[in-house]
């Protein structure tokens, strides 16, 4: 929320909220000049999803009514997954078992050959331990 005082040069959040309910700044242009602002700095597009949905989330329980087709309106940039995770080949995971520690190689090998996840390989652990 410090993020949407920063746009508009107020001190708190508390501050902007009071000027839009006051009728000082409108609520929609607010919220757009807020994306553009986010999209000015950097912001990723799902960061600037995630604080516009919590200034929304905000301006709604402190009963400022917010029509939901000005809302869509707004220009938020699309969502775009960045993830790149991939399986490792079989070459590459025969290089970080001969590559890793001794104790590395004992939980790496089970993972990689039986598609266990590291938290069920904790959880068996705990239990053998038990």
């Amino acid at each position: 929320m410090d993020a949407f005082a920063r746009c508009f040069d107020v001190q708190s959040v508390d501050l902007l909220i009071a000027k839009i309910k006051s009728g000082e700044l409108e609520a929609y242009s607010t919220l757009d000049k807020f994306v553009s602002w986010l999209d000015g700095n950097g912001a990723a597009p799902k960061t600037i999803w995630i604080y516009v949905g919590a200034v929304k989330s905000l301006l709604e329980h402190e009963d400022v009514l917010l029509d939901k087709r000005n809302v869509r309106k707004l220009q938020l940039p699309a969502k775009v997954e960045v993830s790149v995770d991939r399986i490792p080949t079989k070459q590459e995971l025969r290089t970080i078992i001969l590559n890793a520690n001794l104790c590395a190689s004992a939980l790496i090998s089970p993972l990689g050959t039986s598609g266990m996840r590291i938290g069920e390989a904790g959880h068996l652990l705990k239990t053998w331990n038990s």
